[in-house]
């Protein structure tokens, strides 16, 4: 992640800016893709995604939606995918939200890398709720990036994580 460089790998959180809805975006560069050949002529670093979009084929389908999984190519706004690999990674979510922890232990709603100074975020909070209506069950998930991250200065006290994960509806 070096600003000086002419390729630049994104991180980049987005919450979704459309009124009541639970559903956010992460895009980030990974070495967990797939490779179709050994002998491929191709990056080991892919650009992915983790998005949702609505589910056609129920009634509720913008209220319950599609987890979803992009692997290169490219997306817009709208999460149309060109090119890359699109993998189904779960139906019937009711919710998908992201926040980011900063070094001085405050929870971010987006995560842009020039807004950070190139720095990723010592956390990402994953809520996540699956089915819809009365029988959705959410869960919490603290994923910590300190180990890729240790110059942030990522250190918090065990009191100041106890809340993080209180689901926020």
């Amino acid at each position: 992640f070096d600003p000086a460089r002419a390729q630049t790998a994104i991180f980049e959180g987005k919450q979704m800016e459309r009124p009541n809805e639970p559903f956010d975006a992460l895009s980030f560069p990974s070495l967990a893709h797939r490779t179709n050949r050994i002998d491929a002529k191709e990056s080991e670093l892919i650009d992915m995604t983790v998005f949702t979009v609505p589910d056609r084929t129920m009634e509720d389908g913008d209220q319950c939606r599609i987890l979803k999984l992009r692997e290169g190519g490219s997306i817009d706004d709208n999460f149309s995918v060109e090119g890359g690999m699109v993998y189904e990674l779960a139906r019937n979510v009711g919710r998908f939200q992201l926040s980011y922890l900063n070094s001085e232990g405050e929870l971010k709603q987006e995560w842009k890398l020039p807004d950070a100074g190139y720095e990723l975020p010592c956390a990402v909070v994953v809520e996540l709720g699956m089915g819809c209506g009365e029988d959705e069950q959410d869960w919490c998930l603290l994923i910590p990036l300190h180990l890729s991250n240790n110059a942030a200065g990522c250190s918090f006290e065990e009191e100041q994580l106890r809340d993080v994960c209180e689901i926020r509806k």
